[in-house]
């Protein structure tokens, strides 16, 4: 497997990657990035068994091929790179090289056979809100959330949605948050969930 892609570029799509990575976990591989090159595009997905986020991304010179590299030695190397192009190559034991302007770099990747397969969502229901109503919701909850890993359930925002409109609510135990939005037009959608 190899690529070759823009350092700004990377560096963006990491920074986002970033935030479905665990600080602490038992299961070294989730502190990975998979890396899937198809075509010629380049997939990157993070994950923390809760929260998945992908990336498709446009590279060249590749060969295709997947790999899990460790998201935060490739971001603090990335990070201290001047802006050029970066070309990565893989080899067959999982040694990712990385070549630019200012050296090689060398780390060791892991099986993508090892890293979560992608949840599927089969049979869902869709529901439409626009960017600017969910942000001011998040907004608007998320400072309640519970910050303890002892209590999953405290640390996402309960999204209640039926014909009448949009009520969420956040709580770590101490305090509460309700917020109600009756002008949200997309519903053809009744239930609940706890997002994270």
């Amino acid at each position: 497997m190899k690529f070759s892609i823009e350092r700004k570029s990377l560096l963006n799509i990491l920074q986002l990657l970033s935030k479905a990575i665990p600080t602490r976990s038992t299961l070294p591989i989730i502190g990975c990035a998979l890396f899937t090159q198809k075509n010629k595009t380049l997939n990157i997905r993070t994950t923390d068994l809760e929260i998945s986020i992908s990336i498709d991304c446009d590279v060249v010179n590749f060969l295709e091929g997947s790999i899990a590299i460790p998201l935060n030695k490739l971001l603090e190397i990335t990070n201290a790179m001047s802006e050029e192009q970066m070309d990565f190559s893989i080899s067959d034991i999982g040694k990712v090289s990385l070549d630019c302007q200012q050296g090689q770099y060398t780390i060791m990747g892991q099986s993508h056979e090892d890293f979560p397969k992608e949840q599927i969502i089969e049979d869902g229901t869709t529901f439409s809100i626009s960017g600017k109503e969910l942000i001011y919701i998040i907004n608007n909850t998320t400072y309640a959330t519970s910050r303890d890993d002892l209590k999953p359930v405290l640390q996402g925002v309960l999204f209640q949605i039926d014909e009448k409109g949009f009520v969420s609510v956040a709580t770590d135990g101490h305090r509460l948050v309700k917020l109600e939005k009756n002008d949200v037009h997309t519903i053809d959608y009744n239930g609940s969930v706890v997002v994270p």
